[in-house]
């Protein structure tokens, strides 16, 4: 309950800064940037101030999606969408949640007020987080921007590597188990791997930043992504200098 009101308090605070950035010039949106970040580290363990930042862009998500990634989606060469499976099962959960909202907000009128309240708060909370999800699939896919590959699975996943770092791409039906091989579905069975020919950075909602030299991932039309990035592959390994 007290994280659920903090995070709601929070999430407010960050739409204020992202009003206050707008008007600002770009010379000290990146210093107002870095500031937060070591503010909340302050008040939570190391890494969490990422962790927590990404949960709001979750809730952001639900009022204002792909407005932040509405400039790489145009300069996009080829995107490839990942919500065929996923989407489905979170609209179903956002449904239920709805109808436990509401039984649920006729069955504790019997006790007092105050339980009500935070039951309502709660819910609504809940449903807003869902549907952060359920429309940050559409603003996040995989995408080849720039001779960059960005792979990723809602604000849960995210890598980029320049195209020339792709090694090999190959179909998969299950995660491979290998300690350098990162889960980019997430929340699906992936069925694509791509292998790169350095190790490259990994975020990853819940954990600390890691680097891979493979990532599984999920794209609705495997095919598709195989037969677009096969002919980009490049044999000889390229300058992560080159990011």
């Amino acid at each position: 309950m007290i994280f659920t009101v903090g995070l709601s308090f929070i999430s407010l605070m960050i739409s204020g800064l992202h009003f206050i950035l707008k008007n600002q010039s770009a010379a000290i949106k990146p210093r107002i940037s870095w500031s937060l970040y070591q503010y909340l580290d302050v008040f939570l363990p190391i890494g969490f101030g990422a962790i927590v930042l990404r949960e709001l862009r979750i809730i952001m998500y639900a009022f204002r999606p792909g407005r932040d990634n509405a400039q790489q989606l145009k300069m996009a060469t080829s995107v490839f969408s990942n919500h065929f499976v996923a989407r489905p099962v979170l609209i179903s959960l956002f449904c239920l949640a709805l109808v436990e909202l509401v039984i649920g907000n006729l069955l504790v009128r019997l006790l007092p007020p105050w339980v009500a309240v935070l039951h309502a708060g709660i819910g609504l909370f809940f449903l807003i987080y869902v549907m952060g999800l359920i429309r940050s699939f559409t603003s996040l896919p995989t995408m080849i921007v720039g001779g960059a590959l960005h792979m990723r699975m809602t604000v849960l996943f995210d890598a980029v590597t320049p195209v020339g770092n792709v090694r090999a791409v190959s179909l998969i039906h299950s995660m491979p188990v290998a300690p350098n091989i990162a889960n980019g579905a997430i929340i699906v069975a992936p069925n694509v791997l791509v292998e790169f020919h350095y190790p490259i950075s990994v975020n990853r909602m819940f954990k600390p930043q890691s680097f891979a030299e493979a990532i599984a991932i999920y794209v609705d039309k495997p095919a598709t992504f195989m037969a677009t990035l096969k002919p980009l592959v490049s044999s000889e390994v390229e300058s992560p200098l080159s990011i």
